[in-house]
């Protein structure tokens, strides 16, 4: 093997594919990232076995051929290196990488030893605008659970339904829930999936403005991205029933997002952990308390009916005013025992709900 690439480039595919690079010690082949060079096209592949990642770099390959490079190791190299072409080869016993008058020699390891990149079978497949799927993945990402003993909850329920994506997250504490319509695609699509946090965390961090092709099965989901294929497991199991969650609620109050946001924010410097909104006459009062000291907030609103007393954490509060894309918020509550539902003022297909705490 032998290739001629850019370094800038190649730096750019390294850095797309090492945060799947797995840690595990039990396996550690896994730490490293495999090069495949072919045609005029360098891929770089990492896995955690969950996961796999392939990025497709254009590089001038002399000779074909397949290696194995520790991925931090790898990395720091080629970011190291000037801005010019890299060559990277085999010899022997070593792969070698060179630029202008800098040349490292690393101990080749045999590709064989790296699992097979798989071949997703395309039961269902779509597109849609990528820049629409990251602002769905935005407003749900943050209310997943990391509690891996309801493993569920670790992951985005995903659903395909008549034209249209419904996507939902909850902790337990909190949930997330936003539509898209999907246009040019087979009503009778039906589907119901848990797709892991982490490939879509890797998928939020992409800077892409094109379309994403997504490519379903029964136990895989492959995202497509010009020159990038992420391909993930699927979580299995049943995903709660996160209708049953969904406050239908009475009262409703107006306030401006950035005036909420930011009391809560100044509120959470003296308590973390709790705060309480106190809803009177055209007034909500929110107030904390701790050992350092007190803290008091007023919002002008319109409320005519009985007083309400509400606790919430801080900062899930905060996580879903800073999602809330319209200048106003719809705040819908009953009393101090049961969730509340934020939604934009606007028409927006996306709201959340917070469950109260004891005050």
């Amino acid at each position: 093997m032998k290739i001629v690439g850019k370094r800038n480039e190649i730096l750019n595919g390294i850095q797309t594919v090492q945060s799947v690079v797995s840690t595990r010690i039990n396996l550690p082949i896994l730490s490293n990232i495999l090069l495949e060079a072919e045609d005029s096209n360098l891929n770089l592949i990492a896995s955690d076995l969950e996961m796999f990642v392939r990025k497709e770099v254009d590089v001038e390959v002399i000779r074909s051929g397949r290696i194995i490079i520790p991925a931090r190791k790898f990395y720091e190299i080629i970011n190291g290196l000037q801005d010019q072409d890299v060559i990277i080869e085999i010899d022997k016993d070593d792969a070698i990488i060179s630029c202008g008058r800098s040349i490292f020699n690393i101990p080749k390891l045999d590709p064989t030893e790296f699992p097979k990149f798989p071949i997703l079978q395309r039961d269902i497949s779509f597109t849609l605008p990528f820049i629409s799927f990251k602002n769905m993945i935005k407003k749900t990402i943050f209310a997943t659970s990391t509690d891996k003993i309801r493993y569920t909850l670790n992951g985005i329920l995903f659903i395909l339904n008549k034209g249209c994506i419904t996507m939902v997250a909850t902790d337990g504490y909190r949930l997330s829930f936003v539509k898209y319509n999907l246009e040019d695609i087979e009503q009778g699509l039906n589907l119901s999936i848990i797709i892991p946090t982490k490939v879509l965390n890797e998928l939020n961090k992409t800077l892409n403005r094109d379309e994403i092709e997504v490519v379903i099965n029964k136990k895989q989901i492959g995202f497509f991205i010009n020159n990038t294929i992420l391909i993930s497991r699927l979580i299995e199991g049943n995903f709660p029933d996160y209708k049953k969650v969904i406050p239908k609620n009475q009262n409703k109050i107006e306030v401006k997002k950035e005036d909420l946001l930011d009391a809560c924010r100044r509120v959470s410097i003296i308590n973390q952990d709790i705060l309480k909104f106190s809803l009177q006459k055209d007034n909500l009062i929110i107030t904390a308390n701790s050992e350092i000291g007190g803290v008091k907030e007023e919002i002008g609103i319109l409320f005519n009916s009985p007083p309400i007393d509400i606790g919430f954490n801080p900062k899930y509060l905060i996580d879903v005013l800073k999602n809330i894309e319209s200048r106003e918020v719809i705040i819908e509550l009953n009393d101090s025992l049961n969730p509340i539902l934020l939604r934009p003022s606007t028409l927006e297909d996306y709201f959340f709900v917070v469950m109260p705490m004891r005050i």
